[in-house]
């Protein structure tokens, strides 16, 4: 196949063959340069001096005498700029801005310093016309002066052009400058440079600022230089495609005759369009393409794989079939997308935590994140010590932990204190804390096989930040921790691990900038979303979009227009292209297929042999798998039901959460799984009432089970003062008294005080009306009832057991009562009388709403059970949250009465019976209840 860059070199080697080296080669990277090296190859029969080949950056820093600067750099500057500025014009009874807020702006100013000089735009005439349009922003017909908060913010603006010129003056003095200025000098100063060349090629530029098309057109005007753009007619004689944008302006300013070849027409194109419901399917995808294009035959060095989004890289190393002999990838492996990152992201949310809670110990989720973390479990010798300190977080709930109490489970961790400690000065702490990092897992990495990718991983985090670490060295300018991680992730996050190969030869593997002036005959375009190509590239500026239109400063039109051009010159000579996309979507929505799909699908002229085909991938999506989920009643299930039903015995929150939802029964129960416990921080709702019935137990057993006296008036108004000392206690029991004393938590301890209060005097209102005494007859009961059920021909033992949290009598009734911190109303401890009436109380034991009813039912039948000399006895509840309802007794009707009948037990015992058989039945399944919520084991 021809290529854009085999046709350019062949005319370079026809032109100049016997002084290849007296020319020289710029170009927009330097991945183009190996392709040009050997075509030449290929063409020259004897060796040779290959031409000079350079990018664009390369060959204006060889003619800039000053040190160009990197950003970062020029940030610091910038700031010291701004505070020499600032001491002049901000009166001394107003505090001067510090680093930290000036980060938040100075690399915009920055960015707009460097673009203006790069499109040689006037800096006098751009600030003065930033300055009116402020000025008219704030004027106000009613207001003859501004305020003093008018005048400072346009001050601001007044100030742009002595920032620009004072930067420029400081910069001058170091002998340093900046890209854009060194572009904008080379430009004014190309006609006496010192070009030692005879002639000079540009190959593939397309968007070109004002000073790059200042010095290539006086290259060109002269004879001394050649620009060749690989455009095609397709997208150039349509004067509304972005493709084109740029070349289109070229060829009017410069007067010149469009050279545009017919490509993208000339050979008819296959184009595979997939949509894939998850991000990393899109990797599968390419494997199966790349198997299919090895079976076929197809030249796999004219195959590419395109990464528009550069996350998929891994999971596309995973996914690429072992059958394949070589595949080059020859772009970079951002270290952002690394376990490294991960892990620096958990070191900073560890001090962000300290900083939050105001606390020098541990926070246990940032803690037990970072310990999870696998680098860091790298460096301890046994897993079962940090599964010990685990178990002793969550067996204390210890939300805070200290750092002595860590490295007594963990020793060899204790190298890491500055990692685990406050960084109470953000810069020096952090540096040192993430230089003993690097150390500590170069030690383990080194001497461990297979680490070389961390190794090297580690290598370029340590060589980045470590520039940042002398550039703050120098100028030791204060950063709090948030100012000093967007510091430090500009350093490092933008770095890639360079993977080696050969990039001619084999299936290569890219990002979408490397493909420029790239050609391959079958494309795999992975990623393709909006966000992706184009990408999202929001540019901060002070410079509104009117005014960058006037001076002829780029906007997002023309960064769009760059993508554009990418994307379609890469299909110019592709025969076979497949494109995937995530339809799923990611954290914040983004399952948009890119605008390019669609413009390819109302542009794409079939007259010419193009064809779109359009596929679906789908896999195995988990939620229809867990609707699936079912589980027969088989002889190994029977067996655990067996040792369940005999010895733990069924509970009242075991019926209903066998009626809420019978899968949710089987993982709990038969395969006793339980949803993983967590170190409580915020009181859950169990706890909340845990604490109060503990209080209640307590002053219930010691003014009266204890002393077997009935309730009196008297003796719980001597305890009321006392109700928040021994709530407190009780909750001391769990919590440390910081964490209870602020927030979400004091407000719960509150409002479990304000509960017990009312309740203590709902208490003494029913004594006081009460006719009878009230006698406490059991506090926290166990309640059991042993039977046998013969089920398919087999005699079962079956236990019932629960927890009642009082028994009293009045008179000769025996009330069973249940607190509960949640809400009870009738709805959910009336029976319908029809369910009695007509023989469906099988209804009862289905019905969602009614669990607090069967709760109470089977306390009363386990009660009968044990205690037949009591005929007259009823069950209720008493809720915390409609404390005035008081007590709301199980029964019959609205209207009924409390008292339970025989009849009335007698038939739930059968119809829990029947229940109990029916997990028995071989037609019974274990399944999701679809109106019940996942838990952790099957939750989507």
């Amino acid at each position: 196949m021809d290529t854009f860059l085999s046709e350019k070199s062949s005319e370079l080697f026809n032109l100049h063959e016997q002084n290849l080296d007296e020319i020289t080669v710029i170009i927009p990277n330097k991945r183009a340069a190996v392709y040009i090296q050997s075509h030449l190859a290929h063409l020259s029969k004897r060796p040779f001096f290959a031409p000079e080949m350079i990018t664009i950056n390369e060959w204006i820093s060889q003619h800039t005498p000053e040190k160009i600067l990197n950003q970062h750099e020029l940030l610091f500057i910038l700031f010291d700029v701004h505070r020499k500025i600032q001491q002049k014009t901000t009166p001394e009874k107003e505090k001067e801005e510090d680093f930290n807020e000036f980060l938040k702006w100075g690399k915009t100013m920055l960015s707009d310093f460097d673009e203006i000089d790069r499109y040689l735009v006037s800096p006098d005439q751009i600030f003065a016309d930033l300055r009116n349009i402020k000025e008219i922003e704030h004027w106000s017909f009613n207001d003859p002066e501004l305020s003093q908060g008018q005048e400072k913010y346009l001050l601001f603006w007044n100030q742009l052009h002595t920032y620009y010129n004072v930067f420029n003056e400081t910069l001058h003095a170091r002998s340093e400058t900046y890209q854009g200025k060194a572009y904008q000098r080379f430009a004014e100063t190309i006609s006496t440079a010192n070009l030692t060349q005879r002639h000079y090629y540009f190959l593939g530029f397309n968007a070109l600022s004002a000073s790059e098309e200042k010095i290539i057109h006086y290259l060109v005007r002269e004879k001394r230089g050649s620009f060749h753009s690989d455009i095609d007619q397709s997208y150039y004689l349509n004067s509304e495609h972005e493709a084109a944008h740029f070349y289109r302006k070229l060829c009017q300013r410069w007067q010149m005759k469009p050279q545009t070849e017919n490509h993208f027409n000339a050979a008819p194109k296959q184009i595979t369009i997939i949509e894939s419901a998850q991000q990393t399917g899109q990797a599968k995808i390419a494997g199966k393409i790349i198997s299919e294009l090895v079976e076929k035959g197809a030249d796999l060095n004219s195959t590419a794989i395109v990464l528009a989004d550069e996350s998929l890289l891994i999971p596309l190393s995973q996914s690429l079939p072992q059958s394949l002999e070589t595949a080059n990838i020859t772009m970079g492996y951002p270290l952002k997308y690394s376990h490294l990152k991960s892990l620096v992201d958990l070191i900073f949310d560890l001090q962000f935590n300290f900083q939050k809670f105001k606390n020098s110990k541990l926070y246990h989720k940032s803690l037990l994140r970072v310990l999870d973390h696998a680098y860091i479990s790298s460096l301890i010798k046994s897993k079962a010590r940090l599964t010990d300190l685990e178990n002793h977080i969550l067996e204390h709930n210890q939300v805070f932990i200290d750092w002595e109490e860590i490295t007594q489970h963990l020793p060899e961790l204790s190298s890491l204190s500055q990692v685990f400690h406050w960084w109470e000065q953000p810069s020096k702490d952090g540096f040192a804390a993430m230089n003993v990092l690097v150390a500590e897992l170069y030690s383990i990495f080194k001497d461990t096989p297979g680490k070389d990718l961390e190794l090297e991983m580690l290598y370029h985090f340590s060589v980045s930040f470590k520039k940042f670490e002398q550039i703050w060295n120098r100028y030791q300018h204060f950063m709090d921790l948030k100012s000093f991680k967007r510091m430090f992730y500009q350093f490092w996050q933008s770095e890639s691990l360079s993977f080696l190969g050969n990039p001619t030869a084999g299936i290569q593997v890219m990002g979408i900038l490397e493909t420029r002036l790239l050609d391959f005959e079958n494309l795999v375009i992975l990623g393709m979303n909006e966000g992706n190509l184009p990408q999202v590239n929001v540019s901060n500026s002070f410079i509104p979009y009117d005014l960058k239109k006037h001076h002829q400063l780029p906007t997002e039109e023309d960064r769009q227009a760059i993508f554009a051009h990418h994307f379609y010159r890469l299909l110019h000579r592709a025969k076979t292209v497949y494109m995937t996309y995530n339809s799923g979507g990611d954290d914040n929505g983004n399952g948009e297929k890119s605008r390019y799909i669609t413009q390819l699908e109302n542009e794409l002229d079939p007259a010419f042999g193009h064809r779109i085909v359009r596929n679906t991938y789908t896999p195995d999506d988990r939620t229809a798998v867990i609707a699936a989920t079912r589980y027969p009643s088989v002889a190994a299930v029977h067996q655990k039901l067996d040792a369940y039903f005999s010895t733990q015995g069924l509970s009242p929150s075991a019926l209903n959460k066998l009626v809420a939802c019978p899968l949710d029964f089987y993982y709990r129960y038969i395969l006793e799984m339980r949803e993983n416990e967590q170190v409580e921080e915020n009181i859950e709702s169990s706890t909340f009432g845990t604490k109060i019935h503990d209080v209640l137990e307590l002053i219930f057993r010691k003014n009266f089970l204890d002393k077997n006296e009935p309730l009196n008036s008297e003796a719980l108004k001597k305890e009321k003062p006392h109700l928040e000392k021994y709530l407190r206690e009780k909750y001391l029991e769990s919590f440390t008294e910081s964490e209870i004393r602020y927030g979400q938590n004091r407000l719960s301890f509150e409002v479990s005080l304000s509960f017990l209060t009312k309740f203590i005097d709902k208490q003494i209102e029913e004594i006081e009306k009460s006719t009878q005494p009230i006698f406490v007859k059991e506090l926290e009961k166990r309640l059991e009832l042993d039977f046998e059920l013969e089920i398919n021909g087999v005699t079962k033992k079956i236990r019932m057991s629960g927890l009642a949290d009082r028994i009293d009598q009045v008179g000769t009734m025996i009330r069973i009562v249940d607190y509960k911190s949640g809400k009870c109303d009738d709805d959910k401890v009336v029976i319908t009388e029809s369910y009695v009436s007509k023989n469906e109380l099988y209804k009862l034991m289905d019905h969602d709403k009614k669990g607090y009813a069967r709760q109470l039912l089977m306390y009363a039948s386990m009660y009968r059970a044990n205690n037949p000399q009591h005929k007259t006895f009823s069950a209720g509840i008493i809720s915390m949250i409609n404390i005035n309802d008081w007590l709301q007794n199980v029964r019959v009707g609205k209207e009924g009465d409390p008292v339970l009948s025989e009849q009335l037990l007698d038939s739930f015992e059968t119809e829990l019976k029947r229940k109990i058989e029916a997990l028995y039945q071989p037609d019974f399944f274990f399944e999701h209840n679809p109106d019940s919520q996942y838990c952790e084991h099957c939750e989507v």
